[in-house]
């Protein structure tokens, strides 16, 4: 996923991107997916961003505090069909979905994603774990049937290279740098887990608190 979205930044493809975690309150709230991407989005196209603060100044409620469908309907559909030039291609991406807290909060996620597909200029690039009310939605019958791709299909090789570098950027702050070698069998442990990796390396590496950073890794 992280060389995914780096790929997609390169070619501008990179609308926006929301990354799920049961270790982060704000991470793990649903109702603050939508909020995000659209922000993001304003962020990366004028025309949209001028659209949304039309749609903005007119609505009375905090956008965390609408309901699902009615934060997509004025988080992206309305802003979107009123942008004047919107480029194509644009891609975005939801990572972990089945870490957000509230299940049925994350099946009207769903609900409302699969709907909007055909008629948004947007396509939706989403991850989960195979949990069954996520697996489910997916699987149904809609009218634009998803693309559905399983991580134990994807040779061991990619997905490792993909998790190495993850955690070479985000333990590269250390201070004596970490070993490679060390780097390379933290990769070996995650597998094809890539929130293992994550965890791991929050961790190893929390940031502004100082930790013995060899002790944790060990």
């Amino acid at each position: 996923m992280y060389s995914f979205c780096e790929i997609l930044n390169g070619s501008q493809q990179l609308g926006a991107n929301f990354c799920c975690s049961r270790l982060i309150p704000s991470c793990r709230d649903a109702n603050l997916i939508l909020p995000t991407l659209g922000s993001q989005l304003a962020a990366y196209s004028p025309s949209f961003r001028s659209s949304l603060c039309k749609v903005l100044s007119r609505e009375q409620q905090q956008p965390a505090e609408l309901n699902i469908p009615t934060q997509l309907k004025r988080l992206l559909g309305e802003p979107l069909k009123a942008a004047k030039a919107f480029p194509p291609g644009v891609v975005i991406v939801i990572d972990a979905l089945d870490e957000c807290e509230d299940s049925k909060l994350v099946q009207l996620m769903l609900d409302a994603l699969l709907e909007s597909a055909a008629s948004l200029p947007l396509k939706y690039f989403i991850t989960s774990r195979p949990e069954f009310r996520i697996r489910d939605k997916m699987l149904a019958q809609h009218r634009d049937m998803p693309s559905i791709l399983h991580l134990h299909d994807i040779e061991q090789s990619i997905v490792e290279a993909d998790i190495y570098k993850y955690l070479m950027d985000t333990l590269d702050n250390i201070s004596p740098p970490l070993p490679l070698a060390d780097i390379q069998l933290l990769t070996k442990h995650a597998g094809k887990l890539f929130i293992y990796a994550a965890t791991a390396a929050q961790y190893i590496n929390p940031g502004s608190w100082p930790v013995n950073h060899d002790q944790r890794l060990k």
